[in-house]
């Protein structure tokens, strides 16, 4: 995966965006996910049509819900993109890298002594796991399929929590405070003038008490920029943040097959 995207320069803004968001250690489920959660889901709000005289009101007058709205439905329809995720948390560090489709991607994980690259494509998942993470996610310790791509399909048991959080969906989920919605004053993040949607923290952002803030471009097509949120998971005992810069919205491009690939069959996980 790789570690920066450079900006998509067709747009009006730069689809480059960073998000700050809690944490927790948990699982290889927890720790391979951005979000570990599927797409968050987004409640569709009213926009306003352009009055009699044919001018639409400004984006920044608008409801928080109803710019939040307007940005994720954006987002979405794009389809694709790239994010580096960097965690900190009271437990551990750690840095992951996403790219992601519609149909799959791929995720890479380091920290804590886990080393982990899952990358999805259709109904297979394809596993290059150290020592640590092998027996972390399947319980055998020094495996010799260690550091080897390993094709696991998708009627493993265990599939569908593998997977989890390698996703377009998975990558928006994290997006959308929730509960009842405030806006900051315009502002700036870099050169992007920005207004900021605040509420609790979603829970598919790895925490389960706090509060977010998605900051949002002003400018057309008012994509997410900047996240951040704080609180912590009792259930973990983590308290940190996540830092998230995602570049390449709608540009980035599908995970290939590897090669050479163990089966899961004969990989002695099964």
């Amino acid at each position: 995966m790789a570690e920066k995207g450079a900006h998509n320069t067709q747009l009006a803004v730069p689809y480059d965006t960073s998000m700050q968001l809690g944490a927790t250690k948990g699982s290889i489920r927890r720790l391979l996910g951005v979000a570990a959660a599927t797409a968050a889901a987004v409640s569709l709000v009213a926009i306003p049509t352009p009055s009699s005289a044919g001018a639409a009101p400004a984006f920044t007058s608008l409801t928080p819900a109803q710019m939040l709205t307007i940005s994720i439905a954006g987002a979405r329809t794009l389809k694709s993109g790239t994010a580096i995720v960097q965690v900190v948390t009271n437990k551990y560090k750690s840095t992951q890298n996403l790219s992601v489709v519609a149909n799959g991607g791929e995720q890479h994980y380091v920290g804590d002594g886990i080393d982990a690259i899952i990358r999805v494509i259709g109904k297979t998942c394809y596993l290059k796991e150290n020592a640590a993470a092998i027996e972390q996610q399947f319980g055998v310790k020094n495996s010799p399929a260690a550091n080897r791509w390993i094709a696991v399909p998708s009627t493993y048991s265990g599939f569908n929590d593998l997977v989890e959080g390698v996703s377009f969906g998975d990558l928006t989920a994290a997006l959308t405070p929730l509960g009842k919605l405030t806006a900051s004053k315009p502002t700036k993040i870099g050169n992007v003038s920005v207004i900021g949607i605040s509420g609790t923290v979603n829970p598919k952002a790895q925490l389960s008490k706090g509060t977010e803030t998605v900051y949002i471009s002003t400018t057309k097509p008012y994509l997410p920029v900047k996240v951040i949120a704080s609180g912590s998971e009792p259930s973990a005992k983590a308290v940190g943040s996540v830092v998230i810069t995602v570049s390449k919205w709608g540009s980035t491009v599908g995970p290939t097959v590897p090669n050479p690939v163990l089966q899961f069959a004969t990989s002695g996980l099964a």
